[in-house]
Parts: structure tokens; C-alpha cells; sequence
């Protein structure tokens, strides 16, 4: 209450609206109370993260959405207003000017009388450097995506954009979001700038799917200059980031911003933020957005005799990231077991060479359903090492519905993938127990047909999760 009252008291002297006061606690970043759907999700958003929500904050600044629909210019910190002479001015009803654009009148910060000039002096320019207008002005050419939204809302989107690898489980994951987004919630379809990785990525896919013109290949992650330049010509409204999660500074300004974290969920940014598993750490209430698991092709061809292995040979499979079966006493296990048991095979598809042995097999990548699912039945079970873990592991759980084992590390750091895979997790923590393990595996052992694991993540469940908390 004494800080309510003293706010009341500065508010008074600087002209601030006592409604202001009553509702300016909210952080300049944290969790928008939009939609709490089924879900229960909180939606996260970053002030004025860019033009089309007309709005740039101030450093320290807080914000003022009031209960009606209209806006406050952002408070600067208590500090600030006890040090110095400055002047708060009420917002009118946030709506865009002619041309969209936001019309200072309306949302602005007042300089300091004192300050004031008439001519360009450098007096007058280090002050509008430093008290903006939260409400700014739209650039030229941004007229149509510079429009002020409630808190809360989210703008039509007219068309949208991803950007993030085109490789390995993120090329997937976007892919299918696409495919899904299209197929089952009638959007439209996307353009992807996908970033190139090591050995390349999927792109091909995206072309033989969209089309060749949605495609557009980056060396690198863009600036938030570099970023609107690229989303400009399509007339994107909204733009996908596929990200680590840490807050890199790169946002669009012309679009609405959907941040999908993958390592991190502790730095929220961008307008809705979303990890994608609750393995990944969490910094606040940020919701999930699980990957999805596409049904791969139903059949039974294989692989086994284009290959030439026999029908009675035991073969341990992987697939993922090219470099990241990267647990060493995994790969001196694979290699001692090859030496000890004669009927066992090891068949590695997009993975870094580390041995040398006639059944130790380096294959190159696949990215076809049809191709996915011809190798993995040529499988009897997957070997992953990964040091890291998954906080997600797409390729586990495609092995996992196709009805194969999975041996896995438990030293990993991140674990849902075991804690999905239930009885099909076969674990290992050192190089002795891998090893007892390889050698021990039997191919014909009995396995639950009626196992429902990764149910929750069939396209259907978890393209209604994406739309409720990044589209909603």
C-alpha cells in the first residue's frame, strides 16, 4: 500500500492518471493474460517487440494496459521519476492514424520543459534519444503491419514464415507444423528460410512439398534488420523462430513473433514463447508446444536384403544429428561387441564416422517417410548415445511407434524421451553395462503390441496446442 501511495503522489505532480498508477505493475516482459484455453497456457508476449503492435519500451518502463481497451504510456522507474523533472502523458484509445501509422499525439512521452527547443540542437536530440515514444511512429513501407492490438489480441495473420534449420529434428518439426497447419487448421502456407548446417539440410522436402518459391536459403541467422528485409516482400504477419531459447536480440519488427525454445525456456521474447517439452528449463510459466509424431508408413519392407544382411542377423540402429552419437565409451562399445558377436550389425544413417569395421556401416541421411520406415523395420532396435539427452527426441519416438526397443543412456541430463518410452527404454550408464547389453540383446524378445506411448503427440493433439498458444 506505501508504494501505491507513493506512486499516487508522483503520479499527481507529473500529470499521470491515477488509472495508470492502478495498473502499471506489470512487467515490461512476462506473461500476458490472453487466453487460458483447456490448456491452461499463459501466453507470453514482449512489449513492443515490434511495429505491429505499435509499441517500444522504454528501459525499466512499465506498462499500462487498462480494463477498456485504451493505453498508457509506459511509467519509467520509480528511481527516475523521484531524479528527474520528468512529464507522463495519458494515451488516448491506441488506434492507428492515417496510413496505420501511430500518431504521436496519441502516445508519447513529454520532455522535460526545460529541455524543450525549437531547432535541432544536440540538447534536443540526446533528449529524444532518450525519453521515445513507446507509441512510435510506423516506417515507411510498414503502414499495413503497424497497427495497435489490446493486450492480449492477436492481429489476422495474412501470411506467415519460418525460420530455423532445415536439418535433422527442428527441419522436421517445422516441416510437419507447416504440413499440419495447412492440412488440419486451413492456414496458409508458409515460406521457410532455412538455415544451413553441416552436411545440408532437408530443403528438398520444403521444395517438393510448398514449392520451390517458398524456399529461401541463409548462410546464418539474420539481424532484426536483415529479418525484416526478408519477411517484407511476402507480407508476413507472423514469423516462426525455431530457436535455442536464449534471447539473441533477433525479432522481427513487422511481424508478430512466435518463439519455440528448444534448450532453454528461462528468456522469454518475442510476442508468444513456447518450449518445446517440459524437460526444457523453465524460467516462468511458459507453455509447452510439443513436437508432433507423423504416423510413418504402415508395411513391411525393409532394408535387410539391399544391404545384404541376413535374416537372422541382429541389427542396432541410429539416426539424428550428424555429430551427436557423441558418448565415447558408447562408440569403443560398439566396437568391442562387433569383435565378440558374430551375428551383430550396426547400421549408423547421417552419423559422424568413428570406426572402421565390415558391419559397422556409415549410411547417408534419408528424409522420406517411406524411406524412414524401410529402415527402421530393418532395424531390431535403436542405440542412442547422445551426452546431452533429448528434450524432445523425434527420432526415438518414430523407432519407439514402429515398435522397436531403444537403448539409451540414463547419465543424460535431459530424459523425457525415457520417460516416455517406458518398458521399450532399455538403459545404460557406463561402458560395461552397454556392453552386457549388446551382447545380451535378443531380437526375438517378447514386446507389448497394446504399448501407447507418445499418444499425446499425434498431429491432431498437438496442432491444437500450437494454434492456442501461438495463434490464438
Amino acid at each position: 500500500m506505501a508504494w501505491i501511495a507513493l506512486l499516487a503522489l508522483v503520479g499527481s505532480s507529473a500529470n499521470i492518471s491515477a488509472r495508470a498508477l492502478a495498473s502499471s505493475s506489470v512487467p515490461a516482459i512476462g506473461p500476458a493474460p490472453g487466453i487460458m484455453g483447456r490448456h491452461s497456457v499463459t501466453l507470453w508476449r514482449l512489449t513492443g517487440a515490434h511495429s505491429g503492435l505499435c509499441a517500444k519500451p522504454l528501459r525499466k518502463a512499465t506498462r499500462d494496459p487498462t480494463l477498456d481497451g485504451e493505453r498508457t504510456c509506459s511509467v519509467p522507474s520509480l528511481k527516475k521519476l523521484l531524479s528527474k523533472q520528468y512529464h507522463g502523458k495519458t494515451c488516448g484509445t491506441a488506434k492507428p492514424g492515417p496510413g496505420g501509422r501511430c500518431p504521436n499525439e496519441e502516445c508519447a512521452m513529454s520532455k522535460p520543459p526545460e529541455e524543450r527547443t525549437e531547432g535541432p540542437s544536440k540538447s534536443a536530440v540526446k533528449t529524444e534519444n532518450r525519453w521515445r515514444p513507446i507509441c512510435r511512429r510506423a516506417k515507411e513501407g510498414h503502414s499495413q503491419s503497424a497497427r495497435c492490438h489490446k493486450r492480449g489480441t492477436m492481429p489476422p495473420l495474412r501470411a506467415w514464415a519460418f525460420v530455423g534449420s532445415c536439418l535433422r529434428g527442428t527441419g522436421v518439426a517445422m516441416f510437419d507444423y507447416a504440413d499440419y497447419g495447412e492440412t488440419l487448421l486451413k492456414l496458409p502456407a508458409p515460406h521457410f528460410f532455412c538455415i544451413s548446417g553441416p552436411g545440408g539440410g532437408d530443403e528438398d522436402k520444403f521444395r517438393e512439398r510448398f514449392g520451390k518459391h517458398k524456399v529461401t536459403m541463409l548462410p546464418g541467422w539474420p539481424s532484426t534488420q536483415r529479418l525484416d528485409e526478408l519477411l517484407r516482400p511476402h507480407n508476413v504477419s507472423h514469423v516462426y523462430l525455431h530457436k535455442a531459447g536464449g534471447n539473441d536480440g533477433i525479432v522481427a519488427r513487422t511481424a508478430v513473433n512466435l518463439v519455440h525454445a528448444v534448450f532453454t525456456g528461462k528468456h522469454p521474447h518475442g510476442d508468444r514463447y513456447a518450449r518445446i517439452s517440459s524437460f526444457v528449463s523453465n524460467g516462468g510459466h511458459v507453455p509447452v508446444v510439443p513436437y508432433l509424431v507423423r504416423p510413418l508408413p504402415s508395411g513391411k519392407t525393409h532394408r535387410r536384403k539391399a544391404l545384404r544382411i541376413a535374416p537372422t542377423t541382429t541389427v542396432l540402429c541410429r539416426y539424428g544429428g550428424y555429430e551427436t552419437f557423441d558418448i565415447k565409451f558408447a562408440q569403443l562399445a560398439v566396437v568391442e561387441a562387433v569383435k565378440r558377436r558374430a551375428d551383430l550389425e550396426f547400421l549408423f544413417v547421417n552419423t559422424a564416422p568413428f570406426a572402421q569395421h565390415e558391419r559397422i556401416r556409415f549410411l547417408p541421411k534419408t528424409s522420406t517417410d517411406a524411406a524412414k520406415a524401410d529402415f527402421i523395420r530393418t532395424c531390431d532396435a535403436m542405440l542412442h548415445a547422445r551426452s546431452g539427452g533429448e528434450t524432445f527426441g523425434l527420432a526415438i519416438a518414430e523407432f519407439a511407434m514402429l515398435g522397436k526397443r531403444v537403448i539409451t543412456a540414463r547419465v543424460a541430463p535431459s530424459a523425457v524421451h525415457i520417460q516416455e518410452l517406458g518398458e521399450r527404454a532399455m538403459l545404460f550408464h557406463s561402458y560395461d553395462s552397454l556392453l552386457e547389453l549388446l551382447l545380451a540383446f535378443d531380437r526375438n524378445a517378447h514386446l507389448d503390441p497394446e504399448w501407447n506411448g507418445y499418444a499425446k503427440y499425434r498431429p491432431a493433439h498437438v496442432m491444437r496446442i500450437f494454434y492456442d498458444v501461438f495463434l490464438s
